[in-house]
């Protein structure tokens, strides 16, 4: 999964080329220890610019999720939600895209990951919150104190990404502002956190 994600990541920031690593899928035309380069990968509508990706994550049917900045680099400081979709479901092969969904729900989009039933779960920096999404865009859990930073069982501070264990619960680096990584279980509750900060 971690030579997915590399692979992933490589694709969408630099749209032009592709890392390639042992274990990624035959189905996705890769082989060996090499770069590749993929040439109009995504295959997006013109009205439908790609922007700064922030992250990247594969769905059960293989299909590549990019959660992206649409007309806005990373600007934690952002005062408007981003008015185009920040989430694009894209075929892996042929770079079409299936559908998009995120519009006028995300400031500064950060991390994506997808649990074993496809929900999608999302970090942004700006609103200071981590979401949990159904596959199609509907809301499903928000945790955090929109726009409010802290540091406590219900608040982040510029939150970056999110890993999912097999049973559920949830683990969410916070971040930039933040110096901890805290575990949560399936319904939100905050189970435990390590992390300080240095000198």
């Amino acid at each position: 999964m971690r030579a997915m994600r590399t692979w992933l990541a490589a694709c969408c920031v630099a749209c032009l080329t592709i890392a390639v690593s042992p274990g990624v899928p035959a189905a996705l035309g890769i082989a060996g220890d090499r770069y590749e380069e993929v040439k109009d990968w995504p295959k997006l509508p013109a009205s439908m610019p790609l922007g700064e990706c922030a992250g990247v994550a594969v769905d059960k049917q293989g299909h590549v999720l990019i959660f992206h900045r649409p007309g806005r680099g990373f600007d934690p400081n952002a005062t408007t939600l981003l008015p185009d979709p920040a989430i694009l479901e894209v075929d892996a092969q042929s770079g079409a895209l299936i559908r998009s969904w995120g519009e006028n729900t995300f400031r500064v989009p950060h991390g994506i990951s997808v649990d074993a039933d496809d929900n999608v779960y999302l970090t942004d920096v700006g609103l200071q919150q981590v979401f949990k999404f159904s596959h199609d865009g509907k809301p499903i859990l928000a945790l955090g104190e929109r726009r409010k930073g802290g540091w406590d069982g219900s608040h982040f501070n510029e939150p970056t990404d999110i890993q999912i264990r097999p049973d559920g619960t949830f683990y969410v680096s916070d971040g930039y502002v933040n110096s901890r990584v805290a575990i949560f279980d399936k319904s939100g509750r905050e189970i435990h956190e390590w992390g300080r900060k240095g000198k």
